[in-house]
């Protein structure tokens, strides 16, 4: 937080509505499901943000997977590098616009009810976060000469003797080209940026490498679902109900008794769903 200069200790105004923090604690794994690391981030409580006040837009844009898939392609024809990078603390990169501040969190050693943080930059928890941190790294890639494509605004571009794709997911960059050497350099001048090298864990997709191409599957993030949900020692199935099957209206004990399992059918299908997008396009319409 220092050395980003994310805030800075001042007095309280009247005018200041100081936004409350929490601690969120994740463990990180590689891509054959090893922990690797044990992080804690302080976050903002942005659920107390005013619109309007605090905030005006907040959409950021999500590449699309088609694009991902499209560039693994594409680097597999051309027999491409693929290799990942990941941005460290980036959120805590991007300016802010807004005149925020924070309440006084738990390590710092200073009166909360005269002081408090004055942001300059996104913290975590913020509803504006992701957009800020997008417009910052696209306005440096941009500026370091890489076009964005008008399909998709988490894809650029670099097209001159050794051609450059870039996919951004948020701090996760998918970096394609015959020689990534300089881009790499570009961007590690600029930012605290991990390079990862091959790819080999990306949104859950594991990636394998081959002397003409590349393999994708989500075997570890299929078992972890089926872990959540207790269902890995059911049986294989061959159809996903029984041929011929009546369904109708479940009674008021039995949507009473689905409600005590606790089972969240929406987050279940959305997992699938990504599941089908990515890897198991066969389970589509199962």
């Amino acid at each position: 937080m220092k050395r980003l200069n994310v805030w800075e200790v001042v007095d309280r105004k009247p005018s200041d509505h100081p936004i409350t923090t929490t601690w969120v604690f994740k463990i990180k794994c590689d891509h054959n499901n090893n922990i690797t690391e044990h992080k804690a981030r302080l976050c903002a409580q942005g659920f107390h943000q005013i619109e309007g006040l605090d905030y005006l837009k907040t959409f950021s844009p999500t590449g699309k997977i088609s694009s991902l898939r499209l560039l693994i392609s594409h680097a597999a024809r051309n027999n491409y590098s693929f290799h990942q990078m990941d941005m460290k603390s980036a959120f805590l990169n991007a300016p802010l616009e807004e005149d925020l501040t924070l309440a006084i969190p738990d390590g710092i050693d200073e009166d909360r009810g005269r002081m408090v943080l004055q942001l300059h930059k996104a913290i975590y928890g913020l509803k504006q976060a992701p957009l800020a941190w997008y417009n910052h790294l696209a306005k440096w890639l941009k500026k370091a000469r890489f076009k964005c494509s008008i399909a998709d605004p988490c894809v650029f571009y670099r097209i001159e003797s050794k051609p450059v794709w870039i996919y951004v997911h948020v701090d996760d960059l998918a970096i394609f080209g015959p020689d990534l050497t300089l881009f790499k350099q570009e961007i590690q001048n600029a930012f605290d940026m991990k390079d990862l090298g091959k790819a080999e864990l990306l949104l859950g997709i594991k990636v394998n490498h081959f002397p003409k191409g590349f393999s994708l599957s989500q075997e570890h993030y299929i078992d972890k679902l089926a872990e959540e949900y207790e269902i890995k020692s059911l049986p294989p199935s061959n159809t996903p109900l029984k041929p011929n099957i009546q369904l109708s209206n479940a009674t008021k004990d039995e949507v009473r008794a689905f409600k005590e399992l606790r089972i969240n059918y929406r987050s279940a299908i959305g997992a699938l769903n990504y599941i089908s997008l990515n890897t198991r396009p066969d389970i589509t319409f199962a």
